[in-house]
This record gives structure tokens, C-alpha cells and sequence, in this order.
């Protein structure tokens, strides 16, 4: 097999993979979407989960992985110096080679947690909708509002509308 060939099952390859996730995780919301409306015509309307803060396990144990998988990338890079820089070694550019994805494996993995960590996190600054309860009296005979300040103002204005 020739460089062109090869370099094109490589691409087609990583393009198959993404295929297939991204079908499988729209497949995924398809199914979900369709139980929710069988649901819905039942007349089961399937409580939303309430969002709660996650724990902090999860926050510790991405923060240790993370450190670590970085400390490894520091190691494994030096390693990759001492040994391209020996002679013996394969010329690797700075020292990266693939042995550098043994401490990078870990770092973005315990990035992900923390990722994972802040997303699940409700929000504090306002961005979240929060759920509001309006008392609305229809009765148009017993209306507490009507002798407000702001209804007065807004009675005066539109007094002097007409």
C-alpha cells in the first residue's frame, strides 16, 4: 500500500468513527424524544429531574487526576529529552512522543471531570431560569390590585391619554 492510499483509509476511518457516534447519539435523542410523546398521549408527563449540585467527590477526583496526569506529562516529556537526546531514540521533535500520551491520557480525562463538575453545577449568576409562582385573581368584581400605587399611576396616565 502506497502513502495516498493509506493516508485515505485514515480519513476514512476517523470520518466513519464520528459517523457512527454522532448517529448513535441522535439515534439516542430520536428514541427519547419518541418515548416522551408516547408518554405525553397517554397522559404521563414524566417529572424533570431537579438539578442538584453534584458532589464533591467528583470535583476532588478531577483535580487529583488532573495534577497528576500533568506531573506525568512533565516526566514522560523529560524521558522523551533523555532519550531522543541520547542518540538511540527516534528523533522525535522536544522530546514529544508517544510515550507523552501516557500523563496526557490522565490530564484530560481529570479535565473532563471538571468540565463534567462545572455543567452539572447549578448556576448562581442569574442565568438559570428559576421557577416563579404569579398569583393572577380573574375575579373582575374583587380586585386587591386596583387601589395599588402602581395601578393608580398607571391610571393617571391613562387619564391623560383620553
Amino acid at each position: 500500500m502506497n502513502a495516498a492510499m493509506t493516508l485515505i483509509l485514515v480519513c476514512v476511518g476517523i470520518f466513519g468513527f464520528f459517523v457512527l457516534l454522532f448517529g448513535f447519539l441522535l439515534l439516542f435523542r430520536y428514541i427519547n424524544y419518541r418515548e416522551k410523546v408516547k408518554l405525553a398521549e397517554k397522559g404521563i408527563f414524566p417529572q424533570e429531574e431537579s438539578k442538584q449540585k453534584p458532589t464533591k467527590g467528583l470535583l476532588i477526583a478531577g483535580w487529583i487526576i488532573t495534577i497528576l496526569g500533568f506531573l506525568g506529562t512533565i516526566i514522560f516529556w523529560l524521558f522523551g529529552i533523555s532519550v531522543t537526546g541520547s542518540g538511540y531514540g527516534y528523533g522525535f521533535p522536544m522530546g514529544l512522543g508517544p510515550w507523552v500520551l501516557l500523563g496526557l491520557f490522565p490530564m484530560l480525562l481529570g479535565l473532563i471531570l471538571l468540565l463534567i463538575y462545572v455543567v452539572r453545577s447549578p448556576s448562581k449568576n442569574g442565568y438559570q431560569k428559576e421557577k416563579q409562582t404569579v398569583d393572577v385573581n380573574l375575579d373582575p368584581f374583587h380586585n386587591d390590585l386596583a387601589s395599588s400605587p402602581q395601578n393608580d399611576q398607571a391610571l393617571s396616565d391613562s387619564d391623560t391619554n383620553l
